[in-house]
């Protein structure tokens, strides 16, 4: 029996602009950034009333399949038992692929919507191909 796959991508992202299209909610920045081992784009909302980033940050962010270590899957609910990844993470969120798509032979878009703050991933296919259409992830941020 194999042990399922916990992390399906991790990267430090540098931030380079807070709402690069303008603020349009009160409580929502808008994270523009690029990766730093990979060279993924990334576009991502964060609510910005309980976790605050600025331009230059450098973020550590994980998409995971569970917050289980151990690889237990999870239903999308929150149960105190235990550790989880939770516990190493600043900001967490539980979310659902919506778009999946090739751009070219080797690029792809991925798009999450994380309860309406989305997230827009674009990089090489061979980094991102742990992710899957219509798949349940969590997003694992820190500073650093």
């Amino acid at each position: 029996m194999s042990v399922p796959r916990v992390t399906l991508f991790e990267d430090i992202f540098h931030i380079s602009s807070l709402n690069p299209e303008g603020k349009k909610f009160s409580s929502v920045n808008r994270l523009q950034g690029s990766g730093t081992s990979f060279g993924c784009s990334l576009l991502l909302d964060i609510n910005s009333d309980l976790y605050t980033v600025k331009e230059n940050d450098k973020l550590t962010i994980v998409l995971a399949s569970t917050l289980d270590p151990n690889g237990t899957p999870s239903d999308g609910t929150w149960k105190e038992s235990g550790t989880s990844l939770a516990d190493n993470y600043d900001y967490v969120t539980h979310g659902k692929v919506y778009l999946y798509q090739h751009l070219g032979m080797t690029a792809v878009e991925i798009q999450i919507s994380f309860g309406g703050l989305l997230m827009q991933l674009k990089g090489d296919r061979e980094q991102l191909e742990a992710i899957e259409g219509d798949m349940d992830v969590y997003c694992l941020i820190k500073k650093g």
